[in-house]
């Protein structure tokens, strides 16, 4: 069974780590996002705020 939103991390701090990000496989369309990583990858990915954590 896969788990979904496993940890509760507030908006407001999340909001404190917003930048402007870019993902890999769309480097020239740039929003609102933070760093992701992931494991087994040496850089991270842009994502929006509402889909990690």
């Amino acid at each position: 069974m896969a788990k979904k939103r496993q940890h509760y991390v507030p908006q407001v701090y999340m909001k404190a780590w917003e930048t402007e990000v870019v993902k890999i496989a769309e480097p020239y369309k740039k929003f609102q996002g933070v760093y992701a990583f992931k494991q087994g990858v040496n850089f991270g990915d842009g994502a929006n705020r509402d889909t990690i954590l």
